[in-house]
């Protein structure tokens, strides 16, 4: 039995073939300039040894239908795309050492792909330096982009930080109101009904925030609230509701999920983590849960055997004491420390997990666990289960740098949080914060890994609620479209825009992602989407509708929501 996961080397091989197609796309756009160096002889070079690896393991490489290839039309733009996908390549080749430590006869072959890859990186990022002339510009009037060929117009607003929407039978729509952002609560959480006339109208109510995830099934709506004490409600159209499921594991850190019901009549959802990264500390003092709840920590959904690791913080609990200080151990209690070898149980109210369980909330049962903080979920047309994962932050008693946000397609077992990074091991050189130390394992031995990320978006993004195209007439059927709330406050990139504000369209077999919607001037006074959230396409896949969460600004000490600011938007091809 192979102990890496599913979809490691298959992954990575159809990323190679479509960057040769991306590669060839960039060669006719630069024709024979004398400063591009022979990227494509590297890239063969580089699929000959995939091959040769798929070929050790009797692993098959599927096609890949370039048809599907997502292109630009300028070198600049194609030359970012490309760097972005071979330096994530990198990362995950460098990864290849640790996880076929076991296979010693491809190390000579694997540092070999790890020097090919090193310097394809390496030329593409002198190469963006000769190619600004052609460099991508975000034109428009007005304080958002927009893809061309389609409008936006506005639907609802005055929402206080809502983030689902859903369709019932009869096509009317429901957008739930979180009433909870990280800071102060400004209201209860509700939910509204806009009828076919564009009446709004409220649905229910007097709900404990945040409301995360909501689903219309058999006539019914059923409702997720990601509180201490999170609960599910099944709710009639006469607005009488009942609660199916309590206890969920909320209220901290990171919440509950989208709620969906999948072709097996079962409904699924999530619950994230309690901490960054394991370790409760100062910074969930800052989330302002740790004074409420001092005993709160992360309980895993397995057995988990501990190698001991403590970190030794200042105590917030103790404030009249500065100098107090707090040694605290992973899933423990804020000023517990663990010890080598130590068992921490699993149980099945937990953190960080994928549930299941029958309409009426019996059956509750895990399926998948070790996530970090899981709030998008979604069955694709042909049935199959996929989810966003929140990457690690730089924060806390173990920051992590550089995480990613990640896709995944959801099959059982066991996803890596807290000792692996968007799949990859936390002590990789990456993932070493500036003036930190290395991270390094909390675990004495791991499960194997159930899957391999199929999309890695922009560390700090957020990327949240999702939907596949159903109408071609929008965008080619089974193509992704995700709401990127982004970072609070703005992170910008090298490109000096801010991460995240958008909605990005990606294919799931290419692993490429391009931006559709782009929130140019985050901030108050904007004319369109301040922070989407969620996107969900009308019955007949012709609009897709965007929920904005609205303001949400930071200080150094906590969040600054801004109620009333949040919106739906619809979105149609002109």
């Amino acid at each position: 039995m192979f102990n890496f996961p599913n979809k490691l080397i298959v992954r990575e091989a159809v990323w190679e073939e479509v960057n040769g197609q991306l590669y060839q796309r960039f060669y006719k756009l630069v024709g024979n300039s004398p400063h591009v160096p022979p990227l494509l002889h590297i890239q063969q070079q580089k699929s000959q040894i995939l091959e040769m690896i798929l070929h050790s393991f009797q692993f098959r490489r599927p096609a890949t239908p370039f048809s599907s290839i997502m292109n630009h039309d300028d070198p600049y733009s194609l030359l970012k795309e490309l760097t972005e996908r071979e330096n994530e390549l990198l990362q995950v080749y460098q990864s290849y050492t640790y996880f076929f430590s076991q296979y010693p006869q491809l190390l000579s072959t694997l540092q070999q792909l790890i020097h090919l890859q090193t310097n394809q990186v390496n030329l593409l990022m002198g190469l963006r330096n000769l190619f600004t002339y052609g460099k991508e510009a975000r034109i428009s009037s007005s304080d958002y982009w927009l893809q061309q060929g389609f409008e936006l117009e506005p639907v609802i607003s005055g929402l206080t930080f809502p983030t689902s929407l859903v369709f019932d039978e009869n096509r009317e729509l429901y957008v739930a109101e979180s009433g909870y952002a990280y800071g102060p609560a400004y209201a209860k959480g509700r939910v509204l009904r806009i009828d076919k006339h564009g009446t709004t109208h409220v649905f229910a109510s007097d709900f404990e925030g945040p409301l995360t995830g909501m689903s219309w099934y058999r006539n019914h709506l059923y409702l997720i609230e990601g509180s201490h004490d999170g609960k599910i409600y099944k709710i009639d159209r006469n607005g009488h509701r009942e609660v199916i499921i309590r206890g969920l594991r909320g209220g901290s850190d990171h919440f509950t999920s989208e709620l969906v019901f999948g072709p097996d009549n079962k409904m699924y959802f999530s619950v994230g983590t309690v901490t960054n990264s394991g370790v409760v500390g100062v910074d969930n003092a800052y989330y302002g849960w740790l004074g409420h709840r001092p005993n709160y920590h992360d309980i895993p959904a397995r057995d988990l055997r501990l190698k001991g690791q403590n970190f030794t913080t200042d105590n917030p609990l103790t404030k009249l004491n500065p100098n107090d200080k707090a040694t605290t151990g992973a899933f423990h209690p804020f000023g517990t420390p663990g010890f080598p070898g130590e068992t921490i149980r699993g149980q099945t109210l937990a953190n960080g997990v994928i549930y299941r369980a029958n309409p009426d909330g019996s059956g509750l049962e895990i399926i998948a666990d070790g996530f970090r903080n899981i709030f998008g979920l979604g069955f694709a047309p042909d049935g199959r289960l996929y989810a966003t994962n929140n990457g690690f932050d730089f924060r806390g008693s173990r920051p992590i740098e550089g995480d990613w946000d990640t896709f995944y397609e959801i099959n059982p077992g066991w996803y890596g949080w807290p000792d692996y990074a968007s799949g990859l091991p936390v002590t990789l050189p990456y993932f070493k914060p500036p003036g930190h130390p290395q991270p390094e394992f909390l675990l004495l031995e791991h499960p194997r890994l159930a899957e391999q990320p199929l999309i890695r978006f922009k560390p700090h993004s957020a990327t949240q609620k999702f939907d596949f195209s159903i109408n071609e007439s929008f965008a080619p059927i089974g193509e992704i479209f995700f709401a990127q709330l982004g970072s609070a406050p703005p992170v910008t990139t090298a490109e000096m825009q801010p991460v995240g504000y958008r909605v990005v369209r990606a294919n799931p077999i290419t692993g490429q992602v391009h931006d559709f919607l782009i929130n140019l001037k985050p901030g108050k006074g904007g004319s369109g989407p301040e922070r989407p959230v969620a996107v969900r396409f009308s019955p007949d896949g012709q609009s897709l509708y965007v929920v904005d969460f609205g303001m949400l600004g930071a200080d150094v000490a906590t969040a600054i929501p801004y109620a009333e600011t949040g919106a739906v938007w619809r979105i149609s091809k002109k």
